[in-house]
């Protein structure tokens, strides 16, 4: 409802009555919801949320699993050496703003199942 409210649909020039990912469904019930159990939760009090919606974000985006322990100081790691990893793509090629940038590589994720910590310093 909020997206005919605010007129998503027109500004984006979709026909909703004849587009084909909308065959079947009106306006008002166009996207399927999925209620997900156990998720894991940040602490009372914390300030991780940032962190757990930008994971909950990544996840739904490359259509995987949400892990039930998501450790917000591993991903506040990752996410941190991905954009310095980023920032140097762009200085060393002498990009002065996100445009004139390389594109941004690919991530492919793989699973950590080792309990090993390693320290960055």
């Amino acid at each position: 409802m909020y997206l005919v409210k605010s007129d998503f649909y027109l500004k984006k020039g979709l026909d909703i009555a004849s587009h084909h990912r909308y065959q079947g469904h009106t306006v008002y019930d166009s996207f399927k919801i999925v209620y997900v159990e156990d998720l894991p939760q940040q602490p009372a009090a914390s300030l991780d949320c940032g962190v757990y919606v930008a994971s909950y974000a990544e996840f739904l985006s490359e259509r995987k699993d949400i892990p039930a322990d998501l450790d917000p100081e591993e991903i506040r790691l990752r996410y941190g050496a991905l954009l310095c990893n980023y920032g140097n793509q762009k200085i060393q090629a002498g990009a002065v703003n996100d445009s004139e940038a390389p594109l941004k590589p690919v991530r492919n994720r793989t699973e950590n199942n080792s309990s090993e910590r390693i320290t960055i310093l």
